[in-house]
């Protein structure tokens, strides 16, 4: 889909990939060590008001997966769910007619 991936490994380096132009997505892991989505979600939010926010986490997660929804993430889904999709979110953002808003999920 022509588009360039930034991995983190953590909150702190997800900002400052975050801090550059053209960030459309993020993709948070609920799996990562001490994440603190609400922070992360609200930091992103800050910096990058115009990215659209995706959490993913294996299903048995389920208070992860419900702390990222109450974290207000534009779509929340289980490990599974987002393999299935995230083709489908990078054609929403690199597909004819794209839009800033055309990357909420």
């Amino acid at each position: 889909h022509g588009v360039v991936l930034v991995a983190a490994a953590s909150a702190e380096q997800a900002m400052q990939s975050c801090g550059e132009d053209g960030t459309r997505l993020v993709v948070v892991d609920l799996r990562v060590p001490g994440l603190d989505v609400a922070d992360l979600v609200a930091r992103v939010r800050s910096a990058k008001p115009q990215a659209a926010i995706v959490a993913c986490g294996p299903h048995v997660h389920t208070q992860s997966l419900a702390a990222a929804t109450a974290a207000g993430c534009d779509a929340v889904f289980t490990r599974g769910e987002f393999e299935r999709r995230i083709d489908g979110l990078f054609a929403t953002l690199t597909g004819p007619g794209a839009s800033e808003d055309a990357a909420r999920p």
